[in-house]
């Protein structure tokens, strides 16, 4: 190889080399130093610095682990008043094991095997399977012991004959005293009716686009029919009080500023038999009661 020739490869990679070295010096000298302490091992010859949580990832956490916990939401109450948080409980009649799919029962003249649990028992009708994790349709309330009428208004009822729930007749609740409307946005007329014991009322052939109102004045379950249809429009449960609210198994609910005092509270269910009990509520107090729904509470009330 020619000297010239060679001399200028050489020249030309120690240029190479030189600006590969002056980049390399840059880059550390930029580089932050890495505290060893920082250092969390990834792998074999690995290591990266360990980076803080943010404040967002931070209050995820936190609401996280306080819903797991099975916090309580805080409840205000206003100086001199009381409140109640009510919690149902659902419970199935003591002893009694769920059926397990798959496996029949020990009576020889009893169904066969079955395919699933869910054939065991029919789910419509007077002989559905009770399903105690999610039972809905309970209505719950707080009834003053000192008969003195509250000023409390009890929750209004609005229906529409025109959008019957596909499901079954739904469940409303309210107190005595509490106001049922009827809206017809269908184009025909339809006849609104009630023959429940105490709550008779006729709203005659209510025209399209047209609304009627009916009070509600004794406690129990009212039927809302219609001459077009077998089965009731809705079922709307008369509390003896206006502090009144639908639940399900295993949730709460809070009456927030009521006058303190003797009160009962009590449950109902379409199927099942409810409870009741006996609380003081003191002022600027929130007041804890358990209530179960379930078979087992005839025993209780007997």
């Amino acid at each position: 190889m020619p000297h010239n020739l060679k001399q200028a490869r050489h020249d030309s990679r120690s240029a190479w080399h030189g600006s590969c070295d002056r980049w390399h010096g840059q880059a550390l000298a930029q580089s932050k130093p890495v505290d060893p302490a920082e250092r969390v091992p990834r792998g074999p010859g690995h290591v990266e610095p360990r980076r803080a949580p943010t404040l967002r990832a931070a209050a995820m956490l936190i609401a996280l682990a306080a819903a797991l916990a099975g916090c309580e939401a805080p409840v205000k109450i206003q100086p001199g008043l009381s409140g109640a948080r009510i919690t149902i409980q659902a419970k199935p009649k003591s002893g009694y094991h769920r059926p397990v799919a798959g496996v029949s029962g020990v009576d020889p003249y009893g169904m066969s095997t079955p395919a699933s649990v869910d054939d065991e028992v029919p789910q419509t009708g007077a002989f559905a399977l009770v399903d105690y994790d999610h039972l809905d349709d309970i209505v719950v309330w707080l009834e003053p012991q000192n008969r003195v009428t509250p000023d409390a208004v009890p929750p209004d009822i609005t229906l529409d004959v025109a959008t019957p729930d596909p499901a079954g007749p739904p469940l409303f609740a309210t107190g005595v005293g509490g106001v049922l409307r009827v809206r017809n946005t269908g184009r025909r007329a339809e006849s609104v009716y009630s023959v429940s014991e105490g709550n008779e009322f006729d709203l005659g052939a209510l025209p399209a686009g047209g609304m009627a109102r009916s009070t509600l004045h004794r406690p129990g379950v009212v039927e809302v029919l219609l001459d077009s249809r077998n089965e009731p429009l809705a079922r709307v449960y008369v509390a003896p009080s206006p502090w009144v609210r639908r639940a399900r198994g295993g949730q709460s609910v809070v009456f927030a500023d009521l006058p303190p005092g003797a009160y009962r509270a009590a449950c109902w269910h379409p199927r099942l038999p409810g409870t009741e009990q006996n609380v003081q509520l003191r002022a600027d107090q929130l007041t804890r009661v358990t209530l179960v729904v379930g078979v087992d509470a005839l025993a209780r009330s007997r």
